[in-house]
C-alpha cells in the first residue's frame, strides 16, 4: 500500500511546497520503517517532477 502511494504520488490541486513535502516525508518514513528505502536523491527527484506549473522556473533553476 505505502510504496503504491509513493509511486502514485503527486501534488494535489492548491497545495504548497511544504505541505506536498511533508506528505512524502510522511510516507517515505513510513516504507523506512518497513525496510523499503528510497535514496534521498530519488525523493528529491520526484518531488521536482511533480510540483505544480507555478514552481517549473525554480525546478529548472535548481
Amino acid at each position: 500500500m505505502l510504496v503504491h502511494q509513493y509511486k502514485l504520488f503527486k501534488m494535489l490541486s492548491n497545495e504548497s511546497i511544504t505541505n506536498m513535502f511533508t506528505r512524502m516525508t510522511n510516507i517515505t518514513n513510513n516504507l523506512d520503517a518497513l525496510s523499503r528505502t528510497y535514496t534521498i536523491i530519488n525523493n528529491i527527484r520526484k518531488l521536482l517532477r511533480l510540483s505544480s506549473k507555478t514552481w517549473e522556473t525554480k525546478v529548472t533553476t535548481i
